[in-house]
């Protein structure tokens, strides 16, 4: 094999040569191998030049040449390096890298395959095995690249080497994080957790389902429920037995065990009973008071009648023009009875409770008095115009004038002035017309001429008489004087206001409004009536504003009311007085407050607390809102009023309105309904 050789050692060998140095002859050799060269120590001397590379350029087994006198050391190529025989062998570059120049070395062919080769490396790019698909990893694996290769791992919920992976049962292996009320299903690569039948959560967490909460038990309608670990229990409520699935109603109105007052019905209902007043009491049902029906406008007595009230009930009477049994009312056809007072020359027209009477044809006046009609003087007739008109009893009659002819509707004229022929009144003047004569009556008379009568301007409606005003007539003028309800000279007439004068007839509660001639009353608010008579409507008179319609205690020294709304016991205390100004929660002093109070309370089935003003100072210290000491009457759950509770925590009082209805201790915090009251003055 030949050994290549650098241009600085044949220069080297040449200038030897011509120095006329002599070749040494061949010494022991010392074998660099065919990666190395031979190459003087740094010690500079030319036997030692010449031999090392004499025998580099010309001695092909890759030698140094060393005599006595020489000195060679064998150097490796690049690429390579010695052994412990001193050869010079290939560097695997890809397993150590290269020099860095700092003492360490430089990893080659980063990301990329390197390819070792003699004296040298190459570096070829990495096939991702992963992203091809030409791995051989299992379905339930994860296929990792490595640089010319690629790794295989098992997903969570499988084992094996990658290239095969088999289901983990967690279940039977206990490693699963069910709840102790659950249970494990084993699903390919993991597992399920699901809560027992009475309980609920994600399986890993399980707690008790409350079915009576949720409305998932089988109880009965009128049963309570009890919720029991997995499971409920069932129980029926007062006023039901059976096994708390079924509960049939307990008849306490055939059993006799309800309180119903005498004047009361009792009725069963589901779990319960209630009272309720005969027709014409009123009442709780436990008490039962007369009924004022005419008051209280619950009567069937007829719209044109009267109501008297009775005990237990009432009566109805028929008003004047109406004839029946009160609760019906007939009209009376007073025309027909003969009992109406229209005049002899008038019709009789029947009205509703009543009558009206008008003037026959050829009469006038207001149907109960008829005057004749004088159509002559009205221009009503139809004589001639030289004709005189006749009045008669309801009707008229035409005859020609002096110096006229004819049948009264057709008279010919004659010149009676020119003739002397006339027969005009002394207060008349005589116009000749075609065919007769007119006689004319002075100012302030009117009549034919012949005969000359004052004249009525306020029949002719001649007058300048106010419109509200009577016109009177005088002899040869009129006088004007102003209606009723107005005041002025007659021909002018101006509104009286009787309300402000004073001289109206309105009632004392009652307003007074002036109108044009007149005025009307109408009854203020919480009062009925026609203005001229009004009644008081209100339940409780004398409370403060809003409290009007409140129920009035039996000694009417206060009125109370009852709210349904659910409030805790401030929140119900601040309520009242928003209410009605100067309300406060309900105190009870006496039975017959206690007796109105629980009147007002709706019987329920279900336990519902009311509050009342009643507060626990300290543990078996009762007193009302007032300052009042409970040391008078007591209704506290219990025999003989009960004794008063010390339970502290429970320092509100409020009745109790399930059947029998008690004072009872609760929690202020809790909801309720509740009772206010107003002082009356």
């Amino acid at each position: 094999m030949m050994v290549q050789v650098t241009r600085s050692e044949w220069t080297v060998a040449a200038l030897l040569l011509v120095i006329g140095m002599s070749i040494p002859g061949k010494a022991q050799e010392n074998s660099c191998g065919q990666y190395g060269r031979c190459a003087p120590p740094l010690t500079f001397q030319l036997p030692n030049l010449f031999g090392c590379y004499f025998y580099n350029l010309f001695v092909f087994g890759g030698s140094c040449n060393t005599q006595p006198t020489t000195t060679c050391q064998c150097v490796c190529l690049n690429g390579f390096s010695q052994d412990a025989g001193g050869n010079c062998v290939d560097i695997n570059e890809c397993a150590v890298g290269i020099p860095s120049g700092l003492g360490s070395n430089l990893q080659v062919c980063v990301g990329d395959i390197c390819v070792n080769t003699v004296g040298g490396y190459y570096c070829t790019p990495d096939l991702d095995e992963c992203t091809l698909g030409t791995n051989n990893c299992a379905e339930n694996a994860t296929c990792t690249n490595t640089v010319g290769s690629f790794s295989c791992s098992c997903l969570p919920g499988f084992s094996g080497n990658g290239t095969a992976c088999d289901n983990v049962d967690e279940c039977s292996l206990g490693t699963d994080n069910c709840a102790e009320n659950a249970t494990c299903t084993d699903t390919v690569g993991s597992f399920s957790c699901s809560c027992l039948p009475g309980f609920t959560g994600d399986g890993t967490t399980c707690n008790d389902v409350d079915e009576c909460s949720l409305g998932t038990d089988n109880c009965a309608e009128n049963a309570t429920c009890t919720n029991t670990v997995g499971s409920f229990s069932c129980s029926c409520l007062p006023g039901f037995t059976g096994d708390g699935i079924k509960c049939n109603d307990l008849d306490e109105c055939s059993l006799g065990t309800d309180n119903c007052a005498e004047n009361a019905t009792c009725k069963d209902t589901v779990g319960s009973f209630s009272c309720s007043c005969l027709p014409g009491f009123t009442g709780n049902g436990t008490t039962c008071n007369d009924v004022d029906e005419c008051s209280l406008g619950t009567d069937n007595c007829a719209e044109n009648a009267t109501c008297t009230d009775t005990v237990g009930s009432f009566s109805c009477s028929c008003l004047p023009g109406f004839t029946g049994n009160g609760t019906k009312c007939n009209n009376l056809d007073e025309c027909s009875l003969g009992t109406d007072n229209c005049a002899e020359n008038a019709t009789c027209t029947d009205t509703v409770g009543s009558f009206s009477c008008s003037c026959l044809p050829g009469f006038t006046g207001d149907g109960i008095k008829c005057n004749d009609l004088d159509e002559c003087s009205l221009g009503r007739d139809n004589c001639a115009e030289n004709a005189t008109c006749t009045e008669a009893v309801g009707s008229f009659s035409c005859s020609c004038l002096a110096g006229f002819t004819g049948e009264g509707t057709t008279c010919a004229n004659l010149d009676e002035c020119s003739l002397g022929r006339d027969n005009c009144a002394e207060n008349a003047t005589c116009t000749d017309t075609v065919g007769s004569f007119s006689c004319s009556c002075l100012a302030g008379f009117t009549g034919d001429g012949t005969t000359c009568a004052n004249l009525d301007e306020c029949s002719l409606g001649t007058d300048n008489c106010a419109e509200n005003a009577t016109c009177t007539d005088t002899v040869g003028s009129f006088s004007c004087s102003c209606l009723a309800g107005f005041t002025g000279d007659g021909t002018t007439c101006a509104n009286l206001d009787e309300c402000s004068l004073g001289t109206d007839n309105c009632a004392e509660n009652a307003t007074c409004t002036d109108t044009v001639g007149s005025f009307s009353c109408s009854c203020l608010p919480f009062f009925t009536g026609d203005g001229i008579t009004c009644v008081d409507t209100r339940t409780c008179p004398g409370g403060p504003p809003g409290s009007e319609f409140w129920v009035k205690s039996s000694d009417g020294t206060k009125c109370f009311q009852f709210f349904s709304d659910q409030l805790d016991y401030a929140s119900a205390k601040t309520q009242c007085s928003t209410n009605v100004t100067g309300s406060t929660l309900a105190i009870i002093l006496s039975e017959s407050q206690n007796s109105d109070v629980e009147g007002l309370i709706p019987n329920v089935t279900t336990s519902v607390k009311n509050w009342i003003g009643l507060e626990q100072s300290t543990p078996g210290t009762w007193a009302w809102l007032d300052g009042s000491s409970t040391a008078g009457y007591i209704n506290w759950d219990g025999n003989n009023g009960g004794t008063a509770p010390s339970n502290a925590d429970k320092a509100c009082g409020a009745i109790n309105n399930k059947q029998i209805k008690k004072w009872k201790e609760q929690t202020c915090s809790e909801p309720g309904q509740y009772i206010c009251e107003v002082i009356l003055p």
